[in-house]
């Protein structure tokens, strides 16, 4: 069977990037801070200081654009304890476990891991379990080009709830397809990897198989890394001392649809591609202006495969929502996203996109750093809310969507949320609080109610709600309510293995006639995990 074109102009680029590696002799690390919000908030607190210039907006963050001199993640005096100039020390707090560096070159290897264990006794105590095991690999060729290389094979057993997602959706939430293991688990892999190359101090080229985001917040509206990881090229241009940065982010997405006819043994799924731009401008120090176009490409009906469209690479913001609009073949999208530094310590965030018609959503939030003088004492709180039928599209394969999860939201469309993070670093020790609450109306037998994108927005002629209803009370209402408490150890910032205990209370309320009518998990759990991505079980 052929290779589809988009696939083979995406090996084509890679091909080409690493021919220019080669050609190049080989600025600083190229490396990418990997993602993750509950440890990352230290980073945050200093990319957002009053003399910062950083773009935050798009993640994750580049190496050589941060200061890292300037950065005071950890107490110094504690860290310049003699106990750490042992190897031993060293290695289980600060130091990768296998480095190898002659100058020129620099690599580092990390074990993965996570082992857990909860009860639900909301739920017959029955017992959750995830069994993680990976690697990564991190090497500097130079002081240009960047690698990136990590795996990890997971076994879980997961709570009633994620349990229903995973059923009805064949993804564990922010990972790829599943095989069943044992009786009532779960067998998934994650796979990620990068070469990244920045010719001059202005422009990097990177391309991978990962994840991006979009934001300054918890949640995006925008581009989030709420999904599965997806083959990508990006290039990230600076101007003007750094006070205007370009992204281009070209992917191939897919759904999990297979193919109705194949040569294969296991037909392939129905592919996509996405191509994104972010635009940031910092006018002044204090505000951070951030546009933003999204487009979902139609790369198969029901003819086949669809030839390539050389608009896919078009690297000019809102040029092909001009050419196409927002209602064409292609699913098209345009947002904002605005930071305004109010304080040393307080910043304000918020994101508008647009879809169509009355499609859009919008968010608003605050970041409180070192609460009332406290170091390390920080909060977030944050509002989004959604209107029905947006991020769907007439063609549910050109839904805004990756291996049938959300590219931005994990709740969809159609719903009101409000968030609140808070968490304290006392030298290796921690305490997290999240909660959330999300208010939303479930669609249900025939009743599209624009809240699963996976849905046609073509409003069936029974359809009781428009796009444009969208107010209270919500038809086919459901509550949940979110709040996980954990407190642990921090043993290795270098991968932020920790240790933690917690508490997890989901109650989800559903309207009367909708079955069922209460759901709740109460989860304790504990264990050790590495930390460098974002896990999003709140929903």
């Amino acid at each position: 069977m052929r290779e589809p074109a988009a696939e083979i102009k995406i090996k084509t680029i890679l091909i080409f990037l690493f021919g220019l590696i080669i050609i190049f002799p080989a600025c600083a690390q190229q490396k990418f801070i990997p993602m993750n919000y509950e440890f990352g908030v230290q980073t945050d607190r200093q990319l957002n200081a009053l003399s910062s210039f950083t773009h935050t907006g798009f993640k994750p963050y580049l190496e050589s654009k941060i200061n890292f001199d300037s950065l005071t993640i950890a107490d110094s005096t504690h860290f310049n304890h003699p106990q750490y100039k042992k190897w031993f020390s060293r290695k289980v707090k600060t130091e990768s476990l296998l480095i190898i560096d002659s100058g020129e070159f620099h690599l580092s290897a990390d074990p993965l891991m996570e082992f857990n264990f909860g009860l639900d006794f909301a739920n017959g105590s029955k017992k959750s379990y995830t069994n993680t095991r990976g690697f990564l690999i991190q090497a500097d060729l130079g002081k240009n080009v960047s690698l990136m290389s990590s795996f990890l094979e997971n076994q879980s057993f997961l709570p009633s709830y994620l349990d229903t997602f995973v059923k009805n959706y064949q993804v564990v939430p922010g990972n790829g397809r599943i095989k069943p293991f044992k009786k009532t688990g779960y067998d998934y892999a994650m796979v990620s990897g990068y070469v990244s190359w920045s010719p001059i101090k202005e422009l990097n080229f990177q391309a991978g198989h990962d994840k991006n985001f979009i934001g300054d917040g918890y949640r995006s509206l925008l581009l989030s890394d709420n999904a599965f990881n997806y083959p990508f090229f990006k290039s990230t241009s600076s101007f003007f001392n750094n006070r205007i940065q370009l992204v281009n982010l070209y992917t191939q997405l897919s759904s999990l649809e297979r193919i109705p006819q194949s040569t294969t043994p296991e037909a392939l799924f129905k592919p996509k591609a996405g191509t994104f731009h972010y635009l940031s401008i910092i006018p002044f120090k204090r505000l951070t202006l951030g546009f933003f176009e999204g487009i979902i490409w139609q790369r198969w009906d029901s003819t086949g495969s669809k030839p390539f469209n050389w608009n896919f690479v078009n690297p000019v913001i809102f040029a092909n929502t001009l050419i196409y609009g927002l209602n064409g073949k292609n699913n098209s999208l345009i947002g904002l996203n605005i930071k305004f530094k109010i304080l040393k310590n307080l910043i304000s965030y918020s994101q508008f996109f647009y879809d169509n018609k009355d499609k859009y959503g919008y968010q608003a939030g605050l970041k409180y750093f070192d609460i009332l003088s406290i170091k390390n004492l920080n909060c977030t709180i944050e509002y989004n809310r959604v209107t029905p039928y947006s991020y769907s599209h007439k063609n549910p394969l050109q839904n805004y969507s990756h291996y049938n999860q959300p590219l931005a939201h994990p709740a969809g469309a159609y719903f009101n949320e409000i968030f609140c993070f808070a968490n304290y670093l006392w030298k290796d020790f921690f305490v997290q609080i999240k909660t959330n609450f999300i208010l939303f109306s479930k669609d249900s037998g025939n009743l599209n109610l624009g809240h699963d994108i996976f849905i046609s927005n073509e409003y069936p002629s029974t359809q009781p709600v428009s796009a444009s209803s969208n107010k209270e009370p919500y038809p086919n209402q459901t509550e949940i309510q979110f709040l996980d408490f954990k407190i642990g150890y921090l043993f290795n910032r270098n991968t932020n293995l920790n240790f933690f205990v917690g508490l997890t209370n989901r109650i989800e309320n559903n309207s009367p006639g909708v079955f069922p009518a209460q759901f709740k998990t109460q989860l304790f759990y504990f264990g050790i995990r590495t930390s460098i991505s974002n896990r999003y079980f709140d929903f």
